[in-house]
């Protein structure tokens, strides 16, 4: 692990795993493994290496590991309602305060990754409050515009959808395809070329005209859901710089034991 050795690690930790009859190393080693793959970006196969440990009758600083441990890679295995629960159980488990704040912050970013806003961020301010750090959020969650929306005003008026969704070029685009399309199929008809007329201005202004509508919800979903995960990546990197260095100092003042008053 020193040499950042990572796959030889794991290896070398399975054979500890096996050839020992020493509970407490071959816990030891089950979690030597799953940091070893966590530094590989094995989090599925670390989760399930982790899931053979059994925190029951450990020192109390391994047992704490073990469970922090599960619920970071369920963070990073993004199952969010799993960190709650994994959270929650490990809060029920941790009388020690101070402890308790070394995982805090992960419920929260699991609130955040679930767009729950204003839990998260209300739950933001709290930790930071607790760790003394200035709890100033850098910015505002996104306001979302409405797909509904978007569909209803490409139906009514072409092209509005997507100006609405802020795809003014291609709003403006689309409302002029479905004009040419309709002025071709006026030209046949004043013409007399009724087929011509109904099969290519009306299949061309048919296909323009429902095009529109669902390139109007799916920038409007687009546009949603790039301004959410934009902000979810700004206020975590934000989040974890400030709470970083507080965090490993704190974590020299704790008591030995996480489990007791």
């Amino acid at each position: 692990m020193d040499e950042h050795e990572y796959r030889a690690a794991s290896v070398e930790s399975e054979r500890i795993f096996f050839h020992s009859h020493d509970r407490l190393i071959r816990m030891q080693a089950i979690l030597a493994r799953t940091w070893a793959l966590k530094h590989l970006g094995d989090y599925n196969q670390a989760f399930e290496n982790l899931r053979r440990a059994s925190p029951r009758d450990l020192p109390p600083e391994l047992q704490y590991l073990i469970h922090h441990e599960r619920t970071l890679l369920m963070y990073l295995r993004e199952d969010w309602e799993g960190v709650l629960a994994e959270s929650a159980r490990l809060n029920n488990l941790v009388q020690d305060h101070g402890w308790r704040l070394l995982t805090g912050y992960l419920p929260i970013l699991a609130l955040l990754e679930l767009e729950r806003w204003d839990e998260s961020g209300t739950k933001m301010k709290a930790y930071l409050n607790e760790l003394g750090v200035p709890a100033s959020l850098p910015s505002s969650p996104p306001d979302h515009i409405s797909p509904r929306k978007a569909v209803l005003l490409s139906t009514f008026i072409p092209g509005s959808g997507q100006i609405y969704a802020g795809k003014t070029g291609e709003g403006l685009g689309s409302a002029g395809l479905q004009l040419a399309a309709l002025g071709w199929g006026a030209y046949n008809v004043y013409n007399g070329f009724y087929a011509t007329a109904l099969f290519t201005g009306g299949g061309l202004f048919q296909a323009f005209y429902f095009g529109g509508i669902d390139r109007a919800e799916y920038h409007a979903v687009g546009r949603n859901r790039k301004a959410a995960e934009d902000y979810k990546r700004a206020v975590t990197e934000w989040f974890l710089e400030q709470i970083e260095p507080v965090l490993i100092k704190k974590r020299q003042t704790l008591s030995d034991s996480p489990f007791s008053q």
